[in-house]
């Protein structure tokens, strides 16, 4: 079995036996491996492509270890030069929750999401090396309009005249009519069906908090939308009763169309950077929900 340098490393320094590896598909922000040790166990291992994520991860899992269910941290090994550090993580029983699921588990999924949600902090921002990085201003609203404007920079050669317009028309209107923010609170940022484990039919637990911030919730429900709501409908009555059977919901039809735009526009300039060709399918989803708005 021949071992990626990177992986060498970190077994070492975590003074790790395995059996074998192995890479499972569809890592955007990490190298994760999962880990057949030689105990008997497994585990996944994240070694993530910049330090803000490890950081990230690491406090958001400590933060909701004891009301929601997250994966165990084993092991952590801080950054270093030319490392950015990594985390070892105790793996959840089950798979993801990709399929057909029923009233009683979105119920549990939008409960636990609330709960979640229902840990608070006085600042917008996140959890780096050198501790708490706050949003300049504590201002979720400007913050959230000029992360639109550099992606839409970015995105400009891969749009059309039109959505451009439009985009900028749309993203106006909606950003003037929307409410105040609810926030600042623990929010994962990509909390969609992939990173909901589940087991006969019951959560096992949340994984994949990389880009969690203190921010405010609204940015949270998006893709839990159009992944699972948009394609199994029946779910989002029973899940809005489970978060609410916690904490109230936001204006859903307020906000929603808002971070639908903002997210397509943030997700485009992702594809640029990272690759559109590499990423397509995900830039031409991306180009779909734009194009609903013009």
């Amino acid at each position: 079995m021949k071992i990626i340098s990177t992986l060498n490393h970190v077994l070492q320094k975590m003074k790790l036996e395995i059996e074998s590896y192995e890479i499972p598909q569809n890592s955007y922000g990490s190298e994760v491996y999962l880990l057949h040790l030689k105990n008997g166990e497994n585990a996944y291992l994240k070694i993530p492509f910049n330090k803000d994520k490890l950081w990230r991860e690491y406090e958001m899992l400590h933060l909701l270890q004891n009301n929601v269910p997250v994966p165990k941290i084993l092991d952590f090994l801080p950054s270093e030069a030319k490392f950015n550090g990594a985390l070892l993580l105790a793996e959840l029983p089950g798979k993801p929750a990709t399929g057909k699921i029923d009233a009683s588990l979105a119920f549990e999924i939008g409960k636990y999401h609330a709960l979640m949600h229902s840990h608070t902090s006085d600042y917008y921002g996140f959890r780096t090396e050198s501790g708490f990085q706050n949003i300049k201003n504590n201002d979720w609203r400007s913050y959230i309009k000029e992360k639109f404007y550099i992606a839409l920079e970015k995105s400009l050669p891969f749009l059309t005249t039109k959505q451009i317009d439009l985009g900028n028309y749309q993203f106006e209107n909606l950003y003037n009519s929307l409410p105040s923010p609810d926030g600042p609170c623990a929010v994962h940022f990509d909390f969609r069906p992939a990173n909901i484990i589940v087991t006969d039919d019951q959560v096992s637990g949340f994984i994949d908090f990389e880009t969690s911030k203190f921010a405010s919730t609204e940015l949270d429900f998006v893709k839990i939308e159009q992944q699972l709501w948009n394609i199994q409908p029946s779910t989002k009555e029973s899940y809005i009763e489970g978060y609410e059977s916690i904490r109230p919901i936001i204006d859903l039809e307020t906000v929603q169309p808002f971070y639908s735009l903002y997210h397509a526009i943030l997700s485009i300039a992702w594809c640029v950077d990272r690759g559109l060709e590499k990423h397509y399918d995900f830039y031409r989803e991306n180009q779909e929900t734009l194009n609903s708005f013009t």
